[in-house]
């Protein structure tokens, strides 16, 4: 392991730490929210620029490396679903309130340990591409992003105006 992939991995601990942390806590779920939406968006993002950087010029990706970024993406969209299922909802004079409680943290440990789990493996079976920080992110925000959209489907809300 290179002191990047460490830093990368340590980055990823800690946001979602941050994340987990937040979404303890009742928040509003709004169209437009930093931590339903643009935080999330955010680490695909950086996910998927830190995917292209590892790709070079040619943006070749091995087969291996394509079998273990899709299913990452499966895992992160389960996990994004039972995230949306096992959040509380409540209604606060017209506005909608999320937060994740019980049953939402053994989703969270499970899609945590599974993800490790599938890094070892992808590295085992000579993936690079997907065994690094930038798939950690873009897999942990599709999760982030797919519970948000659980979430306003639950509640009726629509997610764009």
């Amino acid at each position: 392991m290179t002191l990047s992939t460490l830093a990368n991995g340590a980055l990823a601990i800690a946001i979602v730490a941050f994340v987990i942390a937040r979404r303890m806590n009742w928040h509003e779920l709004t169209k437009h929210g930093e931590d339903v939406w643009i935080g999330p968006a955010i680490l695909t993002g950086i996910g998927l620029l830190q995917l292209r950087n590892k790709l070079g010029p040619d943006y070749h990706i091995p087969p291996v490396d394509l079998v273990f970024l899709v299913l990452g993406l499966l895992l992160a969209l389960g996990a994004g679903v039972g995230l949306g299922k096992a959040s509380e909802v409540q209604l606060r004079e017209g506005r909608i309130f999320t937060r994740m409680r019980g049953p939402a943290f053994g989703v969270w440990a499970g899609f945590i340990g599974l993800r490790v789990l599938l890094g070892f493996l992808g590295h085992g079976f000579g993936a690079t591409l997907t065994s690094g920080g930038g798939a950690i992110m873009l897999t942990l925000g599709a999760s982030l992003l797919t519970q948000s959209l659980v979430l306003a489907a639950r509640v009726g809300q629509p997610v764009r105006r």
